[in-house]
C-alpha cells in the first residue's frame, strides 16, 4: 500500500484483477488446448484454420485480460473477461454437439462469476440457459431437448449459486482478516507511537536520574559540610566556656584581689591612680565577659544545645525576688518601680534561671533608656480568644491560655524603622546622647529565643517620646509526667524498629538517645530490676548502663533477673549529670568561672560550716584547728595561683565563727597530685577540697569518687569549680564497654574497631575493611564471663 490505507473494496478488485491475470488465463489455456483436443480426436473432423480460432479465442481472451486490468479499464476488462468466456462456451457447444461440451459451458459460468461478480454470474447463467433451449429447439443439437436444457439450466444455476455461496463467505473472512489487518496495523502503529514516546520518556527519565544522582551527590556534600560547620560549631560552643572564661576569670580575680585584698600582697598602700586604673580592667573585663556569655548562649541555642530545666515557678514570687537587685538602683536614679501583677496567676512550669534571664534583660534595657518617670512591670493570665481592652499588643493565637508579662518605661521610646531590627543580633540603638548605650546587642535576641524555647513569644510597641512596652507570653503546660517510654520527640513519626533499654537513676542518657536516635524506643529505668519488672513484650535489641558498676556485675544481675535476655548486647558506660554532683553528700556549693571573691567567701564559709559539723561530730581528732588547711585542685597555674590568693584574701571574720584563724592552701595540678594528698596521712587534717572539673585523665568525678571509698576522706566537704554552667556542661563519658553474650567474632571485632577508630580519634577518616581472611582466634574458656 502507498501512502495511505486502503478499503476492502479496493482489495476485492486487486484480488479480482489477479485472477483475471492468473485465474482466467489458467482456464482459457485449458479451454483452448481441450478445445483442440476435442477438434483433433473427438470429432475425426479435418482441422481448418476457423477451428484453431476457436480454440485461440480464449487465449487471447485471457491475455486481453492481463492487458486490460489496470484502471480505469478494469471492470470493462472484467466484463469482457466474462462475456467471451460464457460467449465462447456457447459457441463452442454449438458447433462441437457433444453433451462433454455442457461441462466448458458451467465451468465459463463459474469463471465469470468470480471475475465479474455476482452479476456478471447469474447473467451467465441466463445467457447459457437461453443458449441451451435455443439449441434445444434446433435441429443442430439432436441428443438436447427442453426438458434436458432446463435441467441443464438449472444445474448450472445451482452451481453457480454454491459458487456464488462460496464467494461471500471467501469475501466475509477476507473482510474479517481485512478488518483484523488494520486494527492490528493501527494498533501497531500506536504502539510504535507510544514506544516511541516511551523511549524519549525513558531518556529524559535517565537524564532526570542522572541529574537527581548528582545532585543528590551535590546535596550529600553540602550535607557533610553543614554538619561539618554544625560540629564546628558545636566544639566552638564548647570549648569556648574553658579557652574564654580562663583568662577572664584570672583578669578579674586578680584585679578584684588588687582592689579589695591589697593586703594580700602586703603593699600598705596602692596609688589612688593604679586602683582607678584596676578598676577600669575589672569593669571592662566583666563586660567582657557578659559579651562572651551572651555569644555563648547564641551559639548554644543555633546548635540546639541549649538545656531548658522546667519547674513549676510561682510568677509573682519569682518577679520580686529576681528585681531586688534593682530596686536600690531605680530610686537611686528617681524613677519608680510598679509591679502589677494579678492575684489570679497560675502556676506556670519554666526554666528559672533562664526567665529571671529574660527579665532582667529587660529592665536592664528599660533603665538604660528611661531618664525620668519609671518601669512598670505587669503579669497577667490571658485566656485563648481574649485580650484585655486596655493593651496595644496583638492579639493572641495560642489555643490555650498564657502568662504574658510585659515590661513598660517612660523612655524615648524605638523609631518605627528601627523596631523591625529590635531582635536581631547585635542590634543597638542610641540613646538619648544619640550614643549606643553600651551593651553587645545580644541581650534581646537572646532573650526572644529563651522564651521560644520555652513555647512562647515575644514582642514589643513602642512610640516616640512616649516609651516601650516589651511583652513575652508562657504557656501553661503541665509538666509531662515519668514516663516509662521517653515519648518521640515528633509528633509524626515512624514506627519503632527496635528497643534500647536504658538503665539510670535519672533520665539524662535517655534523654538524648531519644532526640539522636531515629527508628528506636527509649525505655528509662532507674535499674535492672525495675525494668524485669515492667514485662517488656521482647528482649531489647541492647541495654544501655548508665552507670559506675562493673560489667562483671551487670552480667550476673540481668542473668539472675532475666535470663531470657541471655543474648541482649549490653553497653556500659557512665554519664555523670549535674545533678550527680550536687546530690555527692561531700559536694557543699558549685561555682562558676569567673570566681568573684564574694563568690569565693561563700564557698569557704560552707566548706568550713561542713567541716565544723564533722568536727562537732568527733570526726577530727585533735579539738579545734587554728589553721584550716584547704586543698585547691586546679590544672591550670595561673588560675590555681589566683585561687590561692583569693583563699588568703578571705576575711578573718568569715573564718572565726567556725574555730579558725589562717586559711592555708594546699596547691595540686592533677588529679592523680590530688590523690596523693587525700591518701597520706595529712588527709584528715584537711578542713575541704576546692575541685576543678576538667583535670585530664583523672578527672573531677574520679577524685570525688576515690574519696568516697576511703573513710578519711569520705565526708570532706567539696566545693565544685566549673567554666560553664551547671546545665550547659558537657555530658561525656570515660569510657564505653559492650559485653555481647557468646563473645565477638573476629569480623565482628574488627568491624567493632573500624566504627569506633574515626570516634577515638577524630583526625582518622572513617576506614574500610578488607576482604576477610581466615583468622584462628583462641577460644575463651567456658565459664569466663564475656569479656568486651
Amino acid at each position: 500500500m502507498a501512502g495511505r490505507d486502503r478499503t476492502f473494496h479496493e482489495e476485492v478488485s486487486d484480488l479480482r484483477a489477479e485472477v483475471m491475470a492468473i485465474g482466467v488465463l489458467a482456464p482459457a489455456l485449458i479451454l483452448s488446448w481441450g478445445t483442440a483436443f476435442i477438434i483433433l480426436f473427438v470429432s475425426f473432423r479435418r482441422l481448418e484454420w476457423s477451428h484453431i480460432g476457436f480454440a485461440l479465442f480464449p487465449l487471447a481472451l485471457g491475455l486481453m485480460c492481463i492487458v486490460l486490468k489496470r484502471p480505469p479499464t478494469l471492470r470493462l476488462s472484467r466484463w469482457v473477461c466474462a462475456v467471451g468466456l460464457v460467449a465462447w462456451a456457447i459457441f463452442l457447444l454449438a458447433n462441437l454437439r457433444q453433451p462433454s461440451a455442457l461441462g466448458w459451458l458451467v465451468l465459463a459460468c463459474v469463471v465469470s462469476l468470480f471475475i465479474a461478480g455476482a452479476a456478471a454470474g447469474w447473467a451467465s447463467v441466463c445467457a447459457a440457459v437461453a443458449a441451451l433451449i435455443w439449441l434445444a429447439n434446433t435441429d443442430e443439437v439432436a441428443w438436447l431437448n427442453a426438458s434436458q436444457a432446463l435441467l441443464v439450466g438449472l444445474a448450472i444455476g445451482c452451481s453457480v449459486w454454491l459458487a456464488h455461496s462460496v464467494s461471500r463467505v471467501l469475501l466475509r473472512t477476507l473482510s474479517w482478516m481485512q478488518q483484523g489487518y488494520a486494527e492490528a496495523r493501527e494498533q501497531a502503529q500506536r504502539l510504535s507511537e507510544r514506544s516511541a514516546e516511551l523511549a524519549l520518556a525513558l531518556k529524559s527519565l535517565q537524564q532526570t536520574t542522572f541529574a537527581l544522582e548528582q545532585a543528590n551527590e551535590q546535596l550529600q556534600i553540602a550535607m557533610q559540610y553543614a554538619e561539618d560547620a554544625r560540629r564546628s560549631k558545636q566544639r566552638f560552643a564548647a570549648n569556648i566556656s574553658h579557652e574564654l572564661r580562663t583568662p577572664l576569670n584570672l583578669i578579674i580575680g586578680f584585679s578584684e584581689v588588687l582592689l579589695h585584698a591589697p593586703a594580700t600582697y602586703k603593699a600598705r598602700n596602692i596609688p589612688a591612680g593604679m586602683l582607678s586604673d584596676i578598676n577600669i580592667i575589672h569593669r571592662n573585663a566583666k563586660h567582657l565577659l557578659n559579651l562572651v556569655n551572651d555569644i555563648l548562649d547564641l551559639s548554644q541555642i543555633d546548635v540546639n544545645r541549649m538545656t531548658i530545666v522546667r519547674e513549676p515557678v510561682q510568677l509573682g514570687d519569682f518577679i520580686e525576688s529576681a528585681l531586688e537587685d534593682f530596686r536600690q538602683l531605680i530610686h537611686e536614679r528617681g524613677l519608680t518601680l510598679t509591679l502589677e501583677i494579678a492575684p489570679d496567676l497560675p502556676t506556670v512550669y519554666a526554666d528559672q534561671t533562664r526567665i529571671r534571664q529574660v527579665l532582667l534583660n529587660l529592665v536592664a534595657n528599660a533603665l538604660r533608656f528611661t531618664q525620668r518617670g519609671g518601669i512598670t512591670i505587669r503579669a497577667e493570665l490571658r485566656r485563648p480568644h481574649g485580650v484585655p481592652a486596655d493593651d496595644s499588643s496583638p492579639p493572641t493565637n495560642a489555643s490555650s491560655p498564657e502568662v504574658v508579662i510585659s515590661v513598660a518605661d517612660t523612655g524615648i521610646g524605638i523609631a518605627p524603622h528601627d523596631l523591625k531590627r529590635i531582635f536581631e543580633p547585635f542590634t543597638q540603638l542610641a540613646g538619648p546622647s544619640d550614643r549606643p548605650q553600651g551593651g553587645t546587642g545580644l541581650g534581646l535576641t537572646i532573650s526572644k529565643e529563651f522564651v521560644e524555647l520555652h513555647g512562647g513569644r515575644m514582642w514589643v510597641t513602642s512610640a516616640v517620646g512616649m516609651g516601650s512596652t516589651f511583652s513575652f507570653s508562657l504557656p501553661l503546660h503541665l509538666p509531662a509526667p515519668e514516663a516509662t517510654m521517653v515519648t518521640a520527640r515528633r509528633s509524626i513519626r515512624r514506627h519503632a524498629i527496635g528497643t534500647l533499654a536504658v538503665i539510670e537513676p535519672r533520665s539524662i542518657l535517655a534523654r538524648i538517645l531519644e532526640h539522636r536516635i531515629e527508628g528506636m524506643a527509649i525505655v528509662h529505668a532507674a535499674s535492672l530490676a525495675d525494668l524485669a519488672e515492667r514485662r517488656l513484650e521482647a528482649a531489647p535489641e541492647a541495654v544501655i548502663v548508665n552507670q559506675p558498676i562493673a560489667p562483671g556485675e551487670i552480667v550476673d544481675t540481668m542473668m539472675r533477673l532475666v535470663p531470657e535476655w541471655r543474648r541482649t548486647p549490653i553497653f556500659q558506660c557512665f554519664v555523670p549529670g549535674p545533678e550527680d554532683y550536687l546530690q555527692n553528700p561531700q559536694v557543699c556549693g558549685y561555682i562558676v568561672k569567673p570566681v568573684t571573691q564574694e563568690q569565693f567567701n561563700e564557698a569557704v564559709q560552707r566548706i568550713l560550716e561542713r567541716r565544723a559539723q564533722c568536727d562537732g561530730n568527733g570526726l577530727l581528732n585533735g579539738g579545734r584547728n587554728r589553721v584550716a588547711r584547704i586543698l585547691l585542685i586546679e590544672d591550670d597555674e595561673d588560675a590555681l595561683r589566683l585561687l590561692g590568693r583569693m583563699l588568703r584574701a578571705v576575711p578573718s571574720s568569715l573564718i572565726r565563727p567556725f574555730g579558725f584563724d589562717v586559711l592555708l592552701p594546699i596547691e595540686v595540678r592533677s588529679g592523680e597530685q590530688a590523690l596523693e594528698v587525700l591518701r597520706s596521712a595529712d588527709a584528715a587534717s584537711l578542713a575541704g577540697l576546692i575541685l576543678d572539673l576538667s583535670l585530664g585523665a583523672v578527672n573531677g568525678w574520679d577524685v570525688l569518687c576515690a574519696m568516697g571509698e576511703d573513710e578519711r576522706t569520705q565526708r570532706l566537704p567539696v566545693c565544685i569549680v566549673s567554666g560553664q554552667q551547671m546545665q550547659n556542661d558537657p555530658l561525656t563519658s570515660s569510657h564505653l564497654t559492650l559485653i555481647k553474650p557468646g563473645g565477638l567474632t573476629a569480623r565482628e571485632l574488627v568491624q567493632s574497631i573500624t566504627a569506633l577508630l574515626p570516634i577515638a580519634s577524630p583526625g582518622l577518616p572513617p576506614l574500610a575493611e578488607r576482604a576477610a581472611e581466615p583468622v584462628t582466634m583462641w577460644p575463651a574458656a567456658s565459664s569466663a564471663a564475656p569479656q568486651p
